[in-house]
C-alpha cells in the first residue's frame, strides 16, 4: 500500500488552494503602512505649521503664498495629502492582500483596519476604471453588503481576481443577477453583457458623476488643509 499518495494529494490540494486564495494572511502592506504614517503625522505637521506662523507669515508673498521654505513645505505637503486623501479616510485596500478567512468571509486591509464583508450577504457589486494621462490603467472593484458596509478594492492594472474570490462572486451573481453592475460586469467578463447604449449611457453617467465628485473631494480637501496651515492674505 502506498501511503505516501494520499499525502502529495493533500499537499498539492492545500498549495492549489493556496495559489486560488485573494492572498494568504500576512502583515499590513507597505503602502497601508505608509498611510497610517502620514495619518498620525498629519497633527503633528499642523501643530507644527502652526507654531511656526510668526516666522514664515511676514515673508514677502510671491504667487499668493509666502516666500520662505516652511510654507513652501507646507504647501506642498498639503497639496500631496489632499491627493491621497480617499486612500487615506475611505476603505481602500489592495485585492492581493485581501484574504477569504473565515471561509465566505472577506477581509481587506485598509489604512483605518481591516474590513470585513460577508459575500453570502452582498448587496451590490460595481467597478471603476481609473486612466491617468500617462495611460496607467487601474481597476477597482466595489463589494457593498449594507448601507455602510462597503470597500473599494484595487486590483492594479489587470482586472482579473484571484479563483477563489471570483468563484464566490460568480455564485453570488448567479443567485442574484441584479447584484452585478453593467460596468462590473464587462470588467470581470461574468454575466450578460449590457447593449450598446446602456453601456454608453452608464459611461457617460459615470464619467460625470466620478469628474465631479472627484473635483469636489480635492478642492475640499486642500481648502480645509491650507485654511489650517497658510495664513490669509
Amino acid at each position: 500500500m502506498d501511503v505516501g499518495a494520499p499525502r502529495e494529494t493533500g499537499t498539492t490540494g492545500r498549495h492549489r488552494h493556496a495559489e486560488d486564495s485573494p492572498g494568504t494572511r500576512r502583515g499590513a502592506p507597505f503602502p497601508v503602512v505608509l498611510g497610517r504614517a502620514t495619518l498620525a503625522l498629519v497633527p503633528l505637521l499642523w501643530v507644527t505649521a502652526y507654531l511656526t506662523r510668526p516666522i514664515w507669515m511676514n515673508a514677502p508673498i510671491v504667487d499668493g503664498h509666502p516666500d520662505h521654505p516652511l510654507a513652501t513645505t507646507f504647501f506642498v505637503l498639503s497639496l500631496t495629502i489632499g491627493v491621497f486623501a480617499p486612500f487615506l479616510v475611505l476603505p481602500v485596500g489592495l485585492a492581493e492582500h485581501a484574504t477569504i478567512d473565515p471561509p465566505g468571509v472577506l477581509t481587506v486591509t485598509t489604512v483605518l483596519g481591516r474590513r470585513r464583508l460577508e459575500l453570502n450577504r452582498l448587496s451590490r457589486i460595481g467597478a471603476l476604471t481609473v486612466s491617468s494621462q500617462n495611460g496607467l490603467v487601474q481597476h477597482f472593484l466595489y463589494l457593498r453588503a449594507g448601507r455602510f458596509r462597503w470597500v473599494l478594492m484595487l486590483l492594479g492594472q489587470s482586472p482579473r481576481l484571484a479563483g477563489a474570490l471570483r468563484d464566490l462572486i460568480a455564485s453570488a451573481v448567479d443567485e442574484r443577477p441584479d447584484l452585478l453592475s453593467a460596468r462590473a460586469r464587462t470588467m470581470l467578463r461574468m454575466g450578460t453583457r449590457p447593449g450598446l447604449r446602456q453601456r454608453i449611457a452608464l459611461g457617460t453617467v459615470t464619467f460625470v458623476v466620478g469628474m465631479a465628485a472627484s473635483v469636489a473631494w480635492m478642492f475640499l480637501a486642500w481648502s480645509l488643509i491650507l485654511a489650517g496651515w497658510l495664513p490669509s492674505t
